[in-house]
């Protein structure tokens, strides 16, 4: 998920991003994204995470 307050839309994550994902909103949403957490990784404000759901 993105914490839209710590989020600098510096575009960080999806420079990172090995899938070519290319809009904020379909990071973690898009049948393209593989959850490899290379978004996660490269935000500067840890604006992005990623929880496990059961």
């Amino acid at each position: 998920s993105l914490d839209a307050d710590k989020c600098k839309k510096c575009n960080a994550c999806l420079d990172a991003c090995g899938m070519g994902i290319i809009k904020l909103e379909d990071i973690g949403n898009s049948t393209d994204c593989i959850l490899c957490g290379r978004c996660v990784e490269a935000c500067p404000t840890k604006a992005l995470h990623f929880t496990v759901k059961k």
